[in-house]
């Protein structure tokens, strides 16, 4: 009985364990695409303000 409910609960750490170092994985990777993206935006700004002046 003891070992059935101990694996249960090992079992269900596991699981939200993975879960969260997904979201985790996929947060950074947001984040990553974000400032790529400002980046990108930056450099494009900088390139016509040196074409206007």
């Amino acid at each position: 009985m003891w070992i059935g409910l101990s694996l249960l609960v090992f079992a269900i750490g596991v699981l939200v364990g993975r879960l969260s170092v997904r979201r985790y994985r996929h947060d950074r990777v947001a984040w990553a695409q974000r400032r790529l993206q400002l980046k990108v935006l930056s450099l494009e700004l900088k390139s016509l303000r040196s074409k206007v002046g």
